[in-house]
């Protein structure tokens, strides 16, 4: 049965802690939950007061609390080495995944010439990363710059680092591309990872998903064919084999990291798109003069009836805290365990989990296209947490309505980023969005032109040439 653990954190051990039934159905926050708020306040009332809303000394446990609540997994030190454990065992049995593509980082960048292109973020040089750094784009073939590229293209996104606590230099763990393949095909791509190490799954799939749909014959013949389901299923299939393959080889604990993941596939030829999901990161359908979302993904999370009766019938519990100051915290443990702490259902990676019922498989429905404007909107939790989807509409359509898709992006952006400040001080989750006009989607073909040749001055291009990279 699940029991509603009210504390400030999931590892904290206290005689005070109350435990109260809860519906299925609650809600992520107190007051749209089941839950009476008596029973809330007469829970704090015996909790230390040090982790006090009001509390908020970058040095002190309410930072730490913070940080834990939001993080989408939640693994205490003994079942880390546990994990680690599992990890090494993984590596001694050798390589399970056989994939026939090469996925090395050179022929992942050579499948990408002048007839066809790809656009991913500019990772950080030595892991380290400023609190809400904004990534600049790279792009293959290289010699084009990747603003402008979007810009001609159609599109508008931002891939952005949050902020963990008070002095935070981590590397953000959001990632995204997009991609034009030969066969006409457009590809976007967001992923959201989580664990210590959740920015590498995000990466990596960034990149391999496109190259996998393009690059592996049975997924091109499939999206040839009209089976854009199956390819889709297929490069997913390949992408969660070469994060196995490739942690083993870089010693990467993927036991206890992964990544959720949206893809979106539009053809000039169809007049629909297709939207892979994985996880709790979200794609929507925006038109204007219309006063809701006109379609939206489902987020896979516990709150979901038949996503937590999946993972319950394969050995994982639900717990469900429900904090001092209203937020709602759910997360899925191996039965009789205190790991891996999930707040997701579906991901890419998670190895631990993977014979639980966390299955790297995404849900894919079409969307038919509107003969009238119409827009999608991909964008990671760091979003949706306090903002709901008829918000989000209202926001990007009234900037839409006069201003440019990369205002809209960076209203967007702004208006997430002050939901989380009203939230919390010290803690901002990443952020990244990837916004697509369908009635006006237009595909580049042919070697680049001067319109989006890299454009740098005098002093950036000598840098460049004695071997060095602008951060």
């Amino acid at each position: 049965t699940n029991q509603l653990v009210l504390g400030p954190s999931l590892l904290m051990e206290s005689p005070a802690t109350l435990s109260v039934p809860v519906g299925r159905n609650h809600k992520r926050r107190l007051t749209e939950s089941s839950v009476r708020r008596e029973d809330v306040e007469e829970a704090v009332k015996h909790l230390p007061s040090s982790y006090g809303r009001q509390a908020t000394d970058p040095s002190g446990d309410w930072s730490r609390v913070a940080i834990k609540r939001f993080m989408r997994m939640s693994v205490p030190p003994d079942s880390l080495a546990k994990m680690h454990k599992m990890h090494e065992l993984l590596k001694a049995e050798g390589n399970l995944c056989n994939i026939l593509e090469d996925t090395s980082e050179t022929a992942i960048d050579k499948v990408w010439t002048p007839s066809c292109w790809h656009i991913f973020p500019q990772m950080p040089a030595r892991n380290k990363e400023s609190a809400h750094a904004v990534r600049r784009w790279q792009v293959l073939p290289k010699g084009a710059n990747g603003a402008s590229l979007l810009n001609r293209f159609g599109t508008a996104a931002v891939n952005t680092k949050g902020c963990k606590g008070w002095g935070d230099r981590s590397i953000g763990q959001d990632c995204c591309s997009i991609s034009i393949l030969p066969s006409g095909w457009s590809v976007f791509c967001l992923f959201d990872g989580h664990g210590d190490s959740g920015h590498w799954p995000a990466q990596r799939a960034a990149r391999t998903l496109p190259y996998f749909l393009q690059a592996s014959s049975s997924c091109s013949t499939m999206l040839k064919q009209g089976k854009i389901k199956a390819a889709v299923l297929h490069a997913f299939e390949k992408v969660q084999m070469d994060l196995v393959k490739q942690s083993l080889q870089e010693d990467i604990p993927l036991q206890v990291c992964g990544c959720t993941a949206v893809c979106v596939l539009q053809h000039p030829d169809y007049d629909k798109v297709w939207v892979a999901n994985c996880g709790d990161s979200k794609a929507v359908m925006l038109v204007p003069g219309e006063p809701r979302v006109v379609a939206e993904t489902t987020e896979h999370k516990p709150s979901v009836d038949s996503e937590r009766e999946r993972v319950e019938r394969l050995g994982l519990e639900l717990q469900t805290t429900i904090h001092e100051d209203g937020f709602v915290e759910e997360r899925l443990f191996v039965a009789g365990e205190d790991f891996p702490g999930l707040c997701m259902t579906r991901s890419l990676g998670d190895l631990c989990v993977k014979h639980h019922g966390i299955t790297a498989e995404p849900e894919i429905v079409t969307w038919k296209i509107r003969e009238t404007e119409s827009y999608m909107l991909v964008a990671s939790d760091g979003v949706w947490d306090f903002l709901s989807c008829d918000e989000v509409s209202d926001i990007v359509l009234r900037c839409l309505a006069t201003g440019t898709l990369e205002e809209a992006t960076l209203k967007l952006l702004a208006a997430a980023k002050e939901k989380w400040g009203e939230y919390d001080e010290w803690y901002c989750d990443d952020i990244t969005l990837i916004l697509i006009p369908l009635h006006k989607h237009r595909q580049l073909a042919g070697a680049p032109d001067a319109a989006w040749k890299l454009e740098e001055d005098c002093c950036a291009a000598g840098v460049r040439k004695a071997g060095c990279e602008l951060m």
